[in-house]
């Protein structure tokens, strides 16, 4: 048997290999209320979430309060968090069989 801890570690190490490209590649709300936690997700304090810029915030939304979106360096949280290099030593990168398809 495998515990839910060790199954959702294996799968965010699965995601960030598939997905590593574009880990954390989103905008952040442009509001006051809303600011990055320690993972670097968007997290609004108005509705006590984590939110999606796209879905959830903005004029629209009852706790919005505009400001500049806060700056978060996605490529050293990401360096910091996980094993996953971009460019390794040694090794070429290329995507694995796509170039047939052209």
């Amino acid at each position: 048997m495998v515990g839910a801890s060790e199954k959702a570690r294996a799968r965010r190490q699965l995601a960030e290999r598939a997905y590593g490209k574009g880990w954390r590649s989103f905008d952040y709300p442009a509001c006051e209320r809303c600011s990055p936690d320690s993972d670097g997700i968007p997290y609004c304090q108005w509705k006590d979430r984590a939110v999606r810029e796209s879905d959830d915030c903005g004029p629209d939304c009852g706790g919005h309060e505009a400001a500049d979106p806060p700056a978060v360096d996605g490529d050293s949280l990401r360096a910091e968090r996980t094993p996953w290099r971009a460019d390794p030593d040694g090794r070429g990168r290329r995507q694995s069989g796509l170039d047939r398809f052209g």
